[in-house]
């Protein structure tokens, strides 16, 4: 290229526009090859580009920026690049970590973790982790455990949440009821909340056929999903039954109400809307409250109870894909998410709990006694997460779920399927 040299002084009229289409065309050509030549030497312009991907709720997308933009601060020769991958996330990180185009950083879900872990696509992080000594006796073991296998970790949980109760106060005033403790009153008060208040159609709550909905009241009544060693469902037994007759009834008596059904996406909506009286979500609804619904009043509360409490403990890492060239620069990121100074700042934004220690006595949260009930129910909650290719397990069991809630089969049937299914990809996987 460096070799071509016109002089449009020689040139005619005509030679002229032809000297600017060969111009236009060696500049065409020039763009399109020097990527490709630095890309071939090693020199991709965008391997510094730290790529983090998550999927989260919209009160979560509007926030990380802020605790992205003290990191650029802190390292200015970093460049991160944030986006949020919809749809069936988990599916399409490994599509893109498969075809070799995988995020620097990515949010990984405990349910997934022992898959991507089994697959050897990660990236284990014990060399930096003892080279710039982080303290990892500093986060809560149950969740470190969920991203660690055979002595090595492959993320660090960046924070929790616990699921309860969310009540419109203003709703609960009117009626004259308190929030809910057991599951008669959960069904009472549904029942009472539900109708027409000054000509606006409100359900008394909102329920998805959602397994993460559906099996903290399956704890609460004595039963289990998968045996204690991980390898057999237990999903078939009375406690779940009853556990499914009692969590689909609020559905067929229309006291509760999915979220599509009141022109919402999602059940935290629906709440925000006004159009349910009590939602079951996580701590990831209260800045979505905050920023959509400033002016709604709303209580937290312990799930109710069963024959015991029970609800969930999930925790999301951040991990790091094994075949990315900037490990350096991603690890720099992961570091500081989940350190102490960035993990204060991002669960102070007030999405979730912090994962370390170190930072659950905060001020913060004295100074946001809404959150006292998610940390209370951390002593009763079980983790969410089973066993390798359970991701598959778990949307199968959300498809029978629906077709209960549907009438397209019964519990007994839906759960028998359940554990049909569960043991076949069970069986397959641990070969036996």
């Amino acid at each position: 290229m460096g070799g071509v040299h016109l002089s449009v002084n020689k040139l005619g009229s005509g030679s002229v526009e032809l000297f600017q289409e060969m111009k236009n065309f060696i500049k065409r050509i020039f763009i399109l090859l020097v990527p490709a030549f630095l890309i071939a030497c090693g020199k991709n312009p965008d391997d510094k580009v730290v790529r983090l991907a998550g999927s989260m709720s919209p009160g979560e997308f509007r926030l990380v920026p802020k605790v992205l933009k003290e990191f650029r601060k802190k390292q200015p020769g970093i460049k991160v690049k944030y986006e949020l991958i919809s749809g069936n996330y988990i599916d399409l990180i490994q599509t893109r970590i498969a075809g070799g185009t995988p995020p620097s950083v990515f949010y990984l879900d405990d349910l997934y973790a022992p898959d991507l872990i089994s697959k050897d696509v990660l990236e284990p992080l014990d060399e930096y982790i003892k080279r710039d000594g982080v303290d990892l006796s500093d986060f809560y073991p149950n969740l470190l455990a969920a991203f660690q296998r055979d002595g090595k970790t492959y993320g660090l949980p960046k924070d929790y949440n616990t699921l309860g109760l969310y009540c419109n106060k203003k709703i609960f005033a009117a009626a004259n009821l308190s929030p809910p403790r057991d599951w008669n009153e959960l069904y009472e008060t549904a029942r009472k909340l539900t109708g027409n208040k000054n000509g606006k159609k409100i359900y008394g709550l909102c329920l998805s056929a959602d397994l993460a909905r559906w099996l903290p009241f399956v704890y609460q009544a004595g039963g289990r999903l998968v045996s204690s060693d991980g390898k057999k469902m237990a999903i078939n037994s009375p406690e779940s039954l009853k556990a499914l007759n009692y969590y689909v009834q609020f559905i067929k008596e229309k006291i509760a109400v999915k979220p599509t059904t009141v022109g919402a996406t999602w059940c935290g909506q629906a709440f925000g809307l006004g159009k349910v009286a009590m939602v079951i979500e996580g701590g990831w609804l209260i800045p979505s409250l905050t920023n959509d619904f400033p002016h709604l009043e709303y209580s937290i509360s312990p799930l109710p109870k069963g024959e015991k409490n029970a609800t969930i403990a999930f925790t999301v890492a951040y991990a790091i894909p094994r075949r990315i060239k900037n490990k350096e620069e991603a690890w720099q990121l992961l570091k500081y998410l989940t350190g102490r100074e960035g993990m204060k700042e991002w669960t102070e934004l007030g999405m979730a709990l912090p994962s370390r220690k170190s930072l659950s006595a905060s001020a913060y949260y004295e100074k946001n006694p809404q959150w006292n009930a998610l940390i209370e129910s951390t002593k009763f909650a079980f983790p969410w997460q089973f066993t390798p290719d359970f991701g598959r397990i778990s949307r199968f069991i959300t498809n029978e779920l629906e077709s209960v809630f549907l009438g397209l089969k019964s519990a007994p049937q839906a759960l028998a399927d359940m554990e049909k299914y569960g043991n076949r990809r069970l069986k397959r996987r641990y070969h036996e």
